[in-house]
């Protein structure tokens, strides 16, 4: 087709493609944002904690700060309140907490980049994210020591790691059961011998 003039934000393209047959006709919608002028692809680090945000359209004066997690206060916020459960929770460990903000702001969504360490490779950690209200949970795979997630706002973000505890104590896994077991029973056949 001709070149297509595109507006400030969201167009809507209609591609209209005919089959070999010649007549038969299938109508494609595509929608394809145009930043504001401003806006372009960056990428920005705290120096600070190493967090790192990536997308199409960040404003050219852009500043990231990172603080410590700051959630609303009780009662205020349904996803504030859900991340305080999990918090209390025992089975999950808090491994870092952030405020993220980004002054001017952006359009679309971004990427946040996370270290938290090498040790944490290969393993999945969960991510809660406050999106304006609406409490988003990711699991992430760790991967260079970093979690990676991608979001349409930012406010408060707790990165957790899942280790659900063994009931009363009982070891977690069945190799552990067994062992219990043959102790017990070589303890037992110890004292029959005893009293023959």
């Amino acid at each position: 087709s001709n070149p297509i003039a595109l507006t400030e934000g969201e167009n809507t393209i209609n591609v209209v493609v005919t089959a070999e047959d010649g007549s038969t006709q299938k109508t494609y919608t595509i929608i394809v944002t145009r930043a504001e002028p401003g806006y372009l692809p960056r990428t920005l680090t705290d120096s600070a904690t190493g967090i790192s945000i990536s997308g199409e359209a960040i404003h050219k004066d852009a500043v990231l700060t990172v603080g410590p997690m700051d959630l609303h206060p009780a009662g205020t916020c349904a996803a504030c309140g859900a991340i305080r459960q999990r918090l209390a929770n025992d089975e999950y460990t808090l491994i870092l907490g952030h405020d993220i903000a980004l002054s001017y702001g952006f359009n679309g969504s971004i990427t946040v980049t996370i270290p938290v360490g090498s040790q944490y490779n290969g393993k999945t950690l969960t991510v809660l994210h406050c999106d304006e209200g609406v409490l988003k949970e990711f699991q992430c795979k760790v991967e260079n020591g970093m979690v990676s997630f991608t979001v349409d706002s930012l406010s408060p973000v707790a990165v957790l790691r899942y280790s659900p505890q063994p009931a009363d104590g009982l070891p977690a896994t069945g190799e552990g059961f067994a062992s219990m077991v043959w102790s017990l029973l070589i303890s037992l056949a110890g004292t029959a011998m005893l009293f023959r």
